[in-house]
């Protein structure tokens, strides 16, 4: 039965201490609020349930217990699942299919320039408060997919093309790097637009860029030209190889220069030497 008190009304109450104050009887679910729909019967139901707030669908109104379905659920510690039971972290989205997100600028289609972001900060509870840092998401007046550190969102973008751009928002290749950095002979690796690195310290191993024209591209298949650098000694010295494949598909060292500035070509390597104005 309902009770009006002081103007609040109880439910399951007789000491209601708000304007609607429903109380279960029982841990099942007999504290919901239940939306019918009128033609068919179905339900939406909010609940309190195993100390969670609980959203969701019911095929029947008049059994709201049979085979209703979770669509969202608020725990006690704040966390939220979206098509999950038991969120263990803030946000968790889930679903037995596959699960999309998707986030809409600029609904009235006006062509304004409405970004559609997600932002990262930390150090504050309020966007003013804390600190930003990074944003992913869609540039709508650049026509760009973007990722940033910090305020700028603009250091990794890809365009309508598909071309990637680092450092600028106008790629005009499948890989375009723009910078100011100064790879002179004294420079540190900090000042390369791009570095391949490998962390061991194993004498004779080499790493490359590999090239291949063919509609197989496989993982099994060889590249059919390489640049690569080998180690052969402490601090990184070593080789630069520049390899082709030949008839069997395998690569071929064609021309190497030494860490002393030797340079190799061919099969028996001939040596120039800077005394010289020749191969020797």
């Amino acid at each position: 039965p309902a009770l009006v008190a002081m103007g609040n009304v109880g439910i399951g109450t007789t000491a209601p201490d708000s304007p609607l104050h429903i109380k279960a009887q029982s841990d099942d679910w007999d504290g919901s609020i239940v939306l019918e729909e009128n033609d068919d019967g179905t339900a939406n139901m909010i609940t309190r349930n195993s100390d969670n707030l609980w959203f969701g669908y019911a095929p029947l109104a008049s059994d709201v217990t049979a085979n209703a379905v979770t669509l969202m659920v608020i725990t006690e510690a704040g966390n939220v699942g979206i098509g999950v039971t038991a969120p263990d972290q803030k946000v968790i989205i889930g679903a037995t299919g596959g699960v999309v997100m998707n986030i809409i600028s600029d609904t009235d289609a006006n062509s304004a320039d409405n970004d559609a972001l997600l932002k990262f900060s930390t150090d504050g509870a309020t966007e003013s408060a804390s600190t930003q840092k990074g944003t992913i998401g869609y540039d709508q007046g650049d026509d760009i997919f973007t990722m940033g550190y910090g305020d700028n969102p603009k250091h990794l973008n890809i365009n309508s093309a598909g071309n990637v751009g680092i450092g600028t928002a106008e790629p005009t290749s499948p890989m375009t790097i723009s910078t100011t950095l100064d790879a002179a002979d004294d420079a540190d690796i900090d000042k390369f637009a791009l570095m391949i690195g490998n962390p061991a310290d194993d004498t004779n191993e080499e790493i490359g860029i590999g090239f291949r024209i063919s509609a197989s591209q496989v993982a099994t298949t060889s590249p059919g030209g390489a640049i690569t650098f080998e180690r052969t000694g402490s601090y990184s010295m070593g080789s630069l190889h520049l390899k082709t494949a030949s008839a069997n598909n395998e690569l071929a060292t064609r021309m190497t220069i030494t860490s002393s500035g030797s340079v190799g070509i061919g099969a028996v390597p001939k040596v120039w030497n800077s005394g010289y104005d020749s191969l020797q």
